[in-house]
């Protein structure tokens, strides 16, 4: 599958601008073929032998070309937009599998004196990101917690939905308490599947803290008001010092030395607070988004994930958790304060058919793409992956249609801003 690039550059006076010379030093020095020429020259030929004559057809896309090499699977896509009389924007499509091609058919277009700088992306991206830096410089929270590297890899042991399950079992039975081994296997875990599991994520430092206690030989009560982390320390305390059974109704002074097992604590505030879910969709986001911020403020509203790319601003509600109604609102007014073009609420737990109803409401009134993804972590990935990719086709299929050449960004004010 053929790689690409995506570009553009301001057109300080559409006049100056000639798309013919431009498509002529391409076909001449990258040796690409334009196709919409080609066709257009081939139907006027047809028609002129019934006597018509056209300098340019009704149905040519707007004086946008499509070159083509065939020998080097590469496309080129050249789109100029004008959005006032006197300026405007030239975007640049480019599918290829050689990068020396890409890089030679860059040189030609930046070459050409009628365009400013060629800028990775569409220009409606840039400015978006542009507006986002500004107003999403502090980070939430969650944001702050995700700065940490090492909070960052604890999110990625939690995408499993296993491990996830287990350690908040155990989190709701026992908080952080420390507990044997075998005691978090009786109690937690219910099949051979689930016993591996449990062991394999106890002794991951990660994800859990591993300490040594006094248990009691008589009856097997431990005793928790002192612990330590190196078994040697705790051997020599027990070796030079007595005994007393914590239980009441025991009377033995004799003890022995046993490991214990806690989540620690900044996995449990990852897991209960969701924190790893904005990390996964950030990550998926990632792959297909220009920029993406994680855990940031604006204004007053903390907002979890936010991207950029694929011609759209994307906000993204995530839940571990139930999404009810008061969140709906909520978000429906964030969104409307960054200007969000697509509405993502990604949840673990299933939206109650009233939400969803209202979301429907919403879907009807307004221009934004709203979309609820619901289920467990693999499912989340699946369903937005799908979402993503979709909309990554619409955006690519934009570049060869006719509406493309028709938009005034809705953020525009001045000719200053333009450029």
């Amino acid at each position: 599958m053929s790689k690409h690039y995506i570009g553009h550059a301001t057109v300080k006076n559409v006049k100056e601008f000639d798309i013919d010379l431009l498509v002529k030093n391409l076909s001449e020095n990258v040796k690409l073929r334009p196709i919409i020429k080609e066709k257009n020259d081939e139907i006027k030929k047809l028609l002129s032998s019934y006597g018509f004559t056209f300098q340019k057809l009704f149905f040519s896309p707007g004086d946008r070309e499509i070159l083509v090499d065939d020998k080097n699977k590469t496309l080129v896509c050249i789109n100029p937009i004008s959005i006032h009389p006197r300026y405007g924007i030239l975007e640049v499509f480019i599918a290829y599998k050689n990068k020396m091609m890409l890089e030679n058919i860059i040189k030609i277009i930046k070459k050409d004196p009628s365009i400013g700088k060629l800028k990775e992306g569409t220009y409606i991206e840039t400015k978006k990101i542009s507006r986002y830096d500004e107003e999403l410089k502090k980070l939430s929270p969650h944001g702050k917690i995700l700065r940490d590297e090492n909070n960052v890899n604890l999110c990625k042991k939690l995408y499993d939905d296993k491990i996830r399950k287990l350690i908040r079992n155990i989190i709701s039975n026992f908080e952080d308490l420390p507990l044997p081994l075998d005691l978090i296997k009786t109690e937690i875990a219910k099949t051979t599947e689930e016993k591996k599991i449990v062991e394999k994520i106890c002794n991951d430092q990660d994800l859990f803290e591993k300490k040594y206690v006094f248990v009691c030989k008589k009856c097997g009560y431990p005793s928790f008001h002192i612990s330590f982390r190196d078994k040697e320390a705790a051997e020599k305390l027990l070796a030079s010092s007595s005994f007393n059974c914590p239980n009441s109704e025991c009377d033995s002074d004799e003890a022995t030395i046993k490991e214990v097992f806690g989540v620690k604590r900044n996995v449990i505030k990852i897991l209960t607070q969701g924190i790893w879910l904005e990390y996964m969709i950030g990550e998926i986001l990632n792959k297909e988004m220009r920029k993406v911020w994680i855990g940031v403020m604006h204004d007053n509203d903390e907002l979890d994930v936010v991207g950029v790319g694929l011609n759209k601003s994307i906000l993204v509600e995530c839940k571990d958790g139930s999404f009810g109604q008061n969140d709906l609102y909520s978000l429906m007014i964030q969104a409307g304060d960054i200007h969000a073009d697509v509405v993502l609420i990604v949840t673990t737990q299933p939206v109650h058919s009233n939400v969803k109803a209202t979301l429907d409401k919403y879907k009807e009134k307004g221009r934004r793409i709203m979309k609820i993804i619901e289920g467990d972590s693999t499912k989340i990935k699946n369903e937005l992956n799908k979402f993503l990719s979709n909309l990554k086709e619409k955006f690519i299929n934009t570049f060869f249609t006719w509406e493309r050449g028709r938009f005034i960004p809705d953020f525009l004010e001045s000719e200053e801003e333009f450029f």
